[in-house]
């Protein structure tokens, strides 16, 4: 998947203040972040959650944030700098075997969940690099929400039809007692879950950024140019006739805290 958001960084980019920016605020937020603390960013992307969350902890906190995206962790890099963000980190490697050498205050994920390949297993992992009663927060969509996919596939086979568009691996944490369930079998407490409602006006221009920026571009990688171009074309049309001019992107914020030590092999240090 890093690599086809390699691809067009810029388009992701573009999309920040639209989506990334405000939804990754609201997730440090709900953290509750104190000055001092340590924090974990997992699929931290270009650092929508994790700046705002460095800003939390000030100067005498630390924020590691780590994604598999190239392009985005380097975006995150220069933007934490231009911004004297110190305190902010960013890693290129892979969360489901990051460890620290301490334990973290917070661990923060955002819209990462349903990428991990195993997510109980990951997210245990992720639970273990808290110190015991850590704080635990992540974000996903809600149901209904991103529909705007579904059309992105018919768009798609309508103009290859024999390609397989992927499942949504989004949906089996769509609902607030989905997220809730999952956030309980990785090891937390004290589980509460909010909705937040977030839409943003689309056109023409952003709407197929939106395909190019994100993953749904690995659907166009089979095709010439002739051929994508009749998916922006179709595209278009079924948002105009159809969809409407409005990305939903109304999500769930969960957060817990660790209770009992979580074993999943690669444990945190609690020194």
């Amino acid at each position: 998947m890093s690599s086809v958001y390699d691809a067009d960084a810029e388009d992701f980019l573009g999309w920040s203040p639209l989506l990334w920016t405000p939804l990754g605020t609201e997730l440090a937020e709900s953290a509750a972040l104190r000055s001092g603390e340590r924090v974990l960013d997992a699929c931290s992307g270009a650092g929508g959650c994790a700046l705002p969350a460095a800003r939390s902890v000030g100067p005498a906190g630390h924020v590691d944030a780590v994604d598999l995206t190239e392009q985005l962790v380097r975006r995150l890099e220069l933007a934490a700098n231009r911004d004297g963000v110190h305190q902010l980190q960013a890693h290129l490697a892979d969360v489901t075997t990051w460890v620290s050498d301490r334990p973290y205050d917070v661990v923060l994920c955002g819209y990462g969940a349903f990428f991990l390949p195993d997510p109980d297993r990951d997210g245990r992992h992720l639970v273990s690099q808290l110190k015991p009663g850590g704080r635990f927060a992540a974000s996903t969509w809600n149901r209904g929400a991103m529909g705007f996919v579904g059309f992105v596939y018919e768009a798609v086979r309508a103009v290859r039809p024999e390609l397989t568009v992927p499942v949504r691996t989004d949906r089996w944490l769509d609902s607030p007692a989905l997220l809730a369930g999952w956030l309980e079998r990785i090891g937390l407490q004290d589980v509460e879950i909010e909705a937040v409602t977030h839409r943003v006006d689309l056109t023409p221009e952003t709407a197929w950024a939106f395909v190019t920026g994100t993953g749904l571009r690995s659907l166009l990688s089979a095709m010439d140019g002739a051929e994508t171009g009749l998916v922006k074309r179709r595209l278009l049309e079924l948002i105009e006739f159809e969809h409407g001019w409005e990305l939903i992107a109304d999500s769930l914020i969960g957060t817990g805290r660790r209770g009992d030590p979580v074993s999943t092999g690669r444990p945190a240090s609690d020194d």
